[in-house]
C-alpha cells in the first residue's frame, strides 16, 4: 500500500510539474540553479545547457554533466549531459541530451547547437532538437523545439544575454504545450571576486519571472553562489570547486516553499585556448 501511494504521489508531482511549467524539464546545471535559475548570461561550459551564445571564446572545447533530485525524490531525477568543440576562431558546435522522470512519467530531449561570434560585441546561437514525453500506458508524444540566443558586451564589466524559445506554442498533450518564452539578463562584474546577475523571463500565459543571483569567489579555487526567483518563490545557493586546470565540481540546493528542497551536483570540463579572448565574462 505504501509503495502504491508513493508511486501515485510521484506520478502526480511529475504531471503537476509539467502542467506548471509547460515545458521539457531540461537540467540547466548547478550554476544556473544556484543563481535563481538564471540562464542568459552563463559563460563557462554551463552555457551549452542554457544560452550557448554566451560561451566564452577562451574555451576550445568542453562538456558538462549535471544531475538533481527534484524535491528529494529519486524518481524525479533530472540529468543533463552536453559537450562542445570549436569550429575555427569564431564558432562552436555542441550536442545536448537530457532525461527526467521514471518509467511511468519520462521526458527526454536531444538537440544540436551552433554558436558564432557575429561582431566585436555580439554573438549568436541556435539550438534545434526533439522533445519526447512518455506516459506509461498512454504512449509517447514527440515535438521539435528550437532556441535562439544572443549575447554580448556592453562594457568590460557589464554583459547581456537574450533567449527566445519556441515562439509558436506546440501542443504535447491536451492542454499542455512546450514552453514559449523570452528571457533577457545582465551580468555585472562588481570586482574580481563578486559578480551579480539579474534576469527577466516571460513565459506564455504566466506571470513575469524576475531572477537575481550573486557569486563570490572566496578562494581562487572555491566560489559560493546564491539566488532567487519571484514566479515560484524558490531560492537557493551553491558552490563550485576547481579540481584541476580543466575540471570543476559544482553543487546546489534549491528550496521550494511548498515542495521542499532539490539538491543537485555536476562536473564540468573546459579546455582553454590561447590568444582568443574577445569576450570573457568570468
Amino acid at each position: 500500500m505504501l509503495r502504491r501511494y508513493l508511486y501515485l504521489m510521484v506520478t502526480c508531482l511529475g504531471l503537476v510539474s509539467l502542467s506548471a511549467q509547460r515545458t521539457a524539464l531540461v537540467n540547466t546545471g548547478s550554476l544556473s540553479q544556484s543563481l535563481g535559475g538564471i540562464t542568459t548570461t552563463l559563460d563557462e561550459s554551463d552555457a551549452i545547457l542554457s544560452n550557448f551564445s554566451s560561451l566564452s571564446p577562451d574555451y576550445a572545447n568542453g562538456g558538462i554533466l549535471a544531475a538533481e533530485s527534484r524535491f528529494g525524490f529519486s524518481e524525479l531525477t533530472s540529468i543533463g549531459l552536453a559537450g562542445y568543440i570549436r569550429t575555427g576562431e569564431n564558432g562552436a558546435v555542441g550536442l545536448r541530451l537530457s532525461n527526467y522522470g521514471f518509467e511511468a512519467y519520462n521526458e527526454q530531449t536531444i538537440s544540436g547547437l551552433y554558436c558564432r561570434q557575429l561582431g566585436k560585441n555580439i554573438a549568436g546561437s541556435i539550438e534545434l532538437g526533439f522533445y519526447q514525453l512518455s506516459l506509461n500506458e498512454f504512449g509517447s508524444s514527440r515535438k521539435p523545439f528550437y532556441r535562439i540566443g544572443l549575447s554580448g558586451e556592453i562594457t568590460p564589466q557589464l554583459t547581456y544575454g537574450l533567449i527566445i524559445s519556441n515562439l509558436e506554442a506546440a501542443q504535447i498533450i491536451d492542454n499542455t504545450n512546450l514552453i514559449s518564452s523570452l528571457a533577457f539578463g545582465l551580468a555585472y562584474k562588481v570586482s574580481p571576486k563578486i559578480k551579480m546577475r539579474v534576469e527577466i523571463a516571460k513565459e506564455l500565459e504566466t506571470v513575469l519571472n524576475v531572477k537575481v543571483g550573486i557569486s563570490y569567489k572566496v578562494h581562487p579555487k572555491f566560489e559560493l553562489r546564491a539566488g532567487a526567483r519571484t514566479a515560484s518563490g524558490q531560492s537557493g545557493g551553491g558552490f563550485s570547486y576547481q579540481l584541476s586546470d580543466k575540471l570543476k565540481l559544482q553543487g546546489h540546493v534549491l528550496y521550494h516553499p511548498v515542495l521542499g528542497a532539490t539538491p543537485g551536483v555536476g562536473i564540468k570540463y573546459q579546455n582553454s585556448q590561447q590568444g582568443n579572448s574577445k569576450r570573457s565574462n568570468k
